[in-house]
């Protein structure tokens, strides 16, 4: 099963929590996450051209990365009854912005 998954400056077709802590994005080609990406932007349009709600965009990841390792550190981890659980989303959150191996980018 495939959900969207859509949180500051991130969205991805993610399978299931089996894939939480890998890279969703590999599981799909670069034509279906372009196609994501761009229907995620298009209402946004009215307010911007595409080109630079994608660079808006591309600038924001690694911010939402960054918060999102901040909030698991500070806020759901020690409040979690089964740290196990959560505590591994962290290291996933900061791993993001490290530029990926396979095409070079970030």
């Amino acid at each position: 099963m495939a959900v969207l998954v859509s949180s500051t400056g991130r969205t991805a077709l993610c399978r299931t929590r089996s894939s939480a802590y890998g890279s969703c994005s590999k599981n799909y080609s670069v034509e279906s996450r372009t196609q994501l990406r761009d229907a995620y932007l298009e209402p946004w349009t009215e307010f911007e051209p595409m080109h630079r709600l994608t660079e808006a965009l591309a600038l924001a990841r690694p911010l939402a990365s960054l918060h999102q390792a901040t909030i698991y550190h500070d806020t759901i981890v020690p409040e979690s009854e089964a740290q196990w659980e959560s505590e591994k989303m962290v290291p996933y959150c900061l791993k993001r912005l490290l530029p990926d191996r396979e095409s070079g980018g970030g």
